[in-house]
């Protein structure tokens, strides 16, 4: 005979946290300048993003 099953706790994770301030600062920057075609700034936001995430949040 088994035991009764027990009710099941959620166990939903918690939300992410918000971006952090230069993260918001490089996004912004990006959208900014592929909305005004500035393929230059653009790729250099991408790569920015690249080095900042490895910076802080690894």
């Amino acid at each position: 005979m088994q035991p009764a099953a027990k009710p099941s706790q959620a166990t939903g994770q918690a939300p992410p946290p918000p971006p952090c301030h230069r993260c918001r600062e490089i996004k912004a920057r990006r959208y900014t300048a592929v909305r005004q075609g500035d393929r230059e700034t653009a790729e250099a936001m991408v790569t920015a993003m690249g080095v900042h995430l490895r910076a802080a949040h690894s």
